[in-house]
């Protein structure tokens, strides 16, 4: 059980909405605080470690670990050109040759399905998004590279018809042994 005392303009304004749509005043303060909660939960979670890193009370990464947790192409991370920058830490721009950059947006589920047309338009502005479950990552949101364009190749394959025959013996037992 759960009792929410609620300024009076808010109050009118659920009270207005419930007699309008025949639904309980509980009902949508129930549905509020599910599609909400996980924001809540991200906002103390984030707020949580950043005044763990100020405190010195958490570890910080190396960019290369970084770069390995969170799927970032590897192109120079790793690179024997890639010098090291001040403290031994690489420097982003000798590794990517890109002067300025942007870290990949992180994203919770809430946010990513209220505001999926925003997060598109940053996709196919070349941006990569990370979609979160309570501060964990469980996806990327990349760029399509392409349309399918089924039968492009016909006429250009021919599979003889020996494709299908058994293989001899000897070949088939490589395959069945590994």
């Amino acid at each position: 059980m759960l009792a929410i005392r609620l300024p009076a303009n808010l109050e009118a304004r659920l009270d207005a909405l419930a007699k309008a749509t025949g639904r309980t005043k509980t009902f949508y303060a129930r549905e509020a605080i599910l599609k909400h909660l996980e924001d809540l939960e991200d906002l103390y979670l984030a707020e949580q470690r950043l005044s763990e890193s100020r405190a010195f009370k958490s570890e910080s990464l190396p960019l290369e670990d970084v770069v390995g947790r969170y799927g970032i192409e590897d192109r120079a991370w790793r690179s024997a050109d890639a010098r090291a920058g001040r403290n031994g830490h690489r420097d982003l721009a000798a590794c990517t040759g890109i002067e300025e950059t942007r870290p990949m947006p992180v994203v919770n589920v809430h946010q990513a399905k209220t505001q999926l047309s925003r997060l598109l338009a940053q996709v196919e502005a070349g941006e990569e998004v990370i979609i979160a479950r309570r501060g964990e990552p469980v996806a990327r949101l990349v760029r399509y590279k392409g349309k399918r364009q089924p039968d492009v190749l016909k006429g250009q394959i021919v599979i003889p018809d020996s494709f299908f025959d058994p293989f001899p013996e000897d070949e088939l037992k490589l395959w069945e042994d590994g």
